[in-house]
């Protein structure tokens, strides 16, 4: 087979990259984070009831860098680490799992409810005071 026919999904991380799960990346990721594959639902409860967030995030950075070595087998987990930031960290952690065939379902009663964080890319333009409508023309001085 082809290395572009082979079966990927595109992450958009940096640049877009192609997510493959190998053989050799799903033996890698047995033996680094101890996942047993056969049984991905349990791995996924394990995971979303850690109560350490640094090693969740390890473990996922592992698992998009494990993704990401097929199409550029130089990649580091710094790199991944690097290139994964608060806002392509969620994509591309659901991506990742459902590549494996993990579908992550969160079951809403047993979350406390977030706030949504915005955070501005660029400085807001000025609004002109006033109610928002088109602004009236002044009348003309008569003379």
């Amino acid at each position: 087979m082809e290395k572009d026919k082979k079966p990927f999904v595109i992450m958009n991380l940096d640049k877009p990259r192609k997510f493959r799960m190998t053989l050799n990346a799903i033996i890698e990721m047995q033996e680094k984070i101890g996942i047993d594959i056969e049984k991905p639902d349990e791995f996924v409860q394990k995971l979303l009831n850690n109560p350490n967030k640094a090693e969740v995030f390890q473990f996922f950075r592992t698992i998009i860098y494990l993704g990401l070595k097929d199409e550029d087998p130089e990649i580091t987990e710094d790199k991944v680490g690097s290139i994964l930031d608060i806002h392509n960290f969620s994509e591309a952690m659901v991506t990742a799992l459902g590549h494996m065939g993990i579908k992550l379902v969160v079951d809403p009663s047993k979350t406390k409810k977030l706030p949504r964080v915005v955070i501005p890319t660029t400085k807001p333009k000025k609004k002109s005071p006033g109610t928002g409508t088109l602004p009236l023309k002044k009348p003309a001085k008569s003379g």
